[in-house]
Formats: C-alpha cells, sequence, structure tokens
C-alpha cells in the first residue's frame, strides 16, 4: 500500500530575503544487465567513480530487461521500462548525469561532475527515512525547498535502491556478482509527483511516502536518493538527495543512549550489547533478517542508568547478515550483526 502526503508551505514576502540558489548533487543514472557483457566490462570502473565521489553526487542503477536474464529486472519491470522510455535508452550500458546523455559509463570524468556539481540549484532536498514500527515498510520524509526561478513542468522523484547486491554466483550471463545502487522502487510510481507551479521562492513541498517492503535482498543496504527533474526538453535534473538507511549513519537516534556497541560482530551467535544510557528505561531489542521480518525480539528490557551490557544467544539462527534494532518511546537505532554459527 502506498501513501502520499502533499504539503505546500507558504512563507510571508519578507522571509523571502536571503534565499539564494543553492549547492548541487549531482545524479547519474546508469541503465545495465547482469546479463550484459559490456556491462561488467564497464561497470568496476564506473562505480569506483561513483564511490570515489560521493559528496559531489549519488547515483540509480536500472536493471534492464534485456539483453538476456536479469532477476532484479524481474522485481520491478515496469517502473524500469517507464525510464528506459523516458529517456528513449536503445543499449547498455548507457549512463546519464543530471539528465543529460552521457553514452558509455567511462564519459563519466571529474572535469564534467565538477562544472555541473559547481552550477547552482534552485532547490533544496532535505529527507530521511525509516523502518515502520512492524518492520514491513519504509517510511519516507522528503522537504523540497525553492531557493531559486524555473521554468516548465517540474516533477519529483523519490527513489528506493539497494545499495549493494551481492550474488554467490552471478544471477545472469556475464559473470558479474556484485550491483549497486539497484532501484527497487519509485515512489509513488516511476511518474513522480508534479511540483506545483504556484511555488514561489522560500515555498517547500513535503512528500511523506509509504512503501512495503518487497524483493529487498538486505534490508540494511537500503537507501533513498530523491530529484526533481524537468518534465519536457533537456529533461534535466535540477537537484538531487540521498539519505542511507538509518543505522549507516553510526549516530544513535535515541537521545538518552550513547555508546551503542555490539561485540563481537561477526558473532558465532553469542554477543554482547553495550551502552550508555542517561536515565532507567526500558527498550525493546530486535534482530530483523533481509526482508526485515523480526525474527528474535525482546522486550521491555529494563535498562539502568549508566553503563549496560545485555548478553544475546542467537545461536538459533542461521548464518548470515541480520539487522539489530534497539528502540523505545523516543526512537531507534540499528546496526548490521553477521552471525556465523554452525
Amino acid at each position: 500500500m502506498k501513501k502520499t502526503y502533499l504539503y505546500i508551505i507558504a512563507f510571508s514576502v519578507l522571509s523571502l530575503q536571503g534565499f539564494a540558489q543553492s549547492q548541487r548533487l549531482v545524479l547519474y543514472e546508469e541503465f545495465t544487465q547482469a546479463s550484459c557483457p559490456p556491462c561488467a566490462a564497464a561497470n568496476p570502473a564506473f562505480n569506483a567513480f561513483l564511490n570515489a565521489n560521493t559528496t559531489e553526487s549519488t547515483s540509480i542503477k536500472y536493471q534492464t530487461s534485456w539483453p538476456g536474464v536479469d532477476p532484479m529486472n524481474a522485481q520491478n519491470p515496469s517502473e524500469v521500462a517507464n525510464r528506459v522510455g523516458f529517456y528513449n535508452v536503445t543499449g547498455v550500458p548507457d549512463a546519464i548525469m543530471d539528465g543529460a546523455e552521457l553514452g558509455s559509463p567511462g564519459n563519466a570524468t571529474g572535469s564534467l561532475l565538477y562544472s555541473e556539481y559547481n552550477t547552482p540549484s534552485p532547490f533544496t532536498i532535505t529527507q530521511n527515512f525509516v523502518l515502520s514500527a512492524a518492520s514491513d515498510s519504509i517510511l519516507t520524509h522528503v522537504v523540497i525547498r525553492k531557493t531559486g526561478t524555473t521554468t516548465g513542468t517540474l516533477y519529483a522523484r523519490v527513489v528506493v535502491i539497494e545499495k549493494l547486491i551481492h550474488f554467490t554466483s552471478p544471477p545472469g550471463g556475464n559473470g558479474e556478482t556484485n550491483f549497486e545502487h539497484v532501484m527497487k522502487k519509485m515512489l509513488p510510481t516511476a511518474n513522480g509527483t508534479v511540483v506545483p507551479s504556484s511555488m514561489g521562492i522560500g515555498d517547500s513541498m513535503v512528500l511523506n511516502l509509504k512503501w512495503k517492503l518487497v524483493n529487498v535482498y538486505n534490508v540494511s543496504e537500503l537507501a533513498l536518493v530523491s530529484f526533481v527533474q524537468t518534465q519536457g526538453g533537456d529533461k534535466s535534473v535540477l537537484q538531487a538527495g540521498y539519505s542511507p538507511f538509518p543505522s549507516a549513519t553510526g549516530v544513535s537516534e535515541i537521545p538518552t543512549v550513547s555508546d551503542f556497541n555490539i561485540y563481537p560482530n561477526p558473532s558465532n551467535g553469542n554477543l554482547t550489547i553495550s551502552l550508555n544510557s542517561a536515565k532507567e528505561q526500558k527498550m525493546n531489542i530486535q534482530v530483523l533478517d533481509q526482508m526485515g521480518k523480526v525474527v528474535f525480539a525482546v522486550n521491555d528490557r529494563d535498562v539502568i542508568s549508566g553503563s549496560t551490557q545485555t548478553n544475546l544467544d542467537l545461536s538459533s539462527l542461521s548464518s548470515g547478515i541480520y539487522m539489530l534494532r534497539l528502540e523505545n518511546k523516543e526512537g531507534s537505532v540499528n546496526r548490521k550483526i553477521i552471525l556465523t554459527n554452525q
């Protein structure tokens, strides 16, 4: 089930003073495929380029339905096809920077990136997302604020990606086993949400969106990419935003908890949670599998003020990657754990 809530927040004329165009985050989009030999040849260098420039850019990879087998495309073929049609893509690999055709991913260079990065944007994007209380959905909060003049019809698109999908054996015919920044879902659809023409400088639109997790290989690898794009003409992307999975920030979202650590990690199933609590309180501890399903839980655990350690026995769980969540009424914090149970 998908829900979209759209708000326009207007500011007084006096508040417009001081607004200026904003620093840009560059968006790369690539059309690639697990059975495309040229993709396998181009992607290592392209991924290295993207990973070396995460301050200036972010990316989305669309796994197409051709030239061969690709299970990631089979999980969401229609939204990939929508983007293929939007850009009129006829072959893979094909790279696009802020809506402009690059062709081969090898054409992505630092000089082009910094030229685009240094071009001011007429928007800012701030965003975050969390798992639902049931751990079966993600809830997004995207704020797009206008800071400069624009023309034409604009759309805001919010995209859930999986930062890394690893297969133990190649899922297609080109030998690749690692796939980065793979598009999982476009919210609310691939068409996005129209940016109201009534937005003035200083106005904001808010997109609160919900997606029920499906076909996710590793929930802790999820991330959010949002962008504002011209619908016609040059299809230029005017601004992008990026948010990693909350656990990837390394920062506790529970104000009264600090020094949250888990060890040993990897673990044979017996691990220790250590933290520092500013007060006596109750905590819930959950362990989620890669599909976001709770497979272990301890509810209403008493936590004393000060330093606390809690031992967990997860030896009954299969070996693999999990997410451990600590939560109370104030919020939650997540950590990836790896079990090597025999």
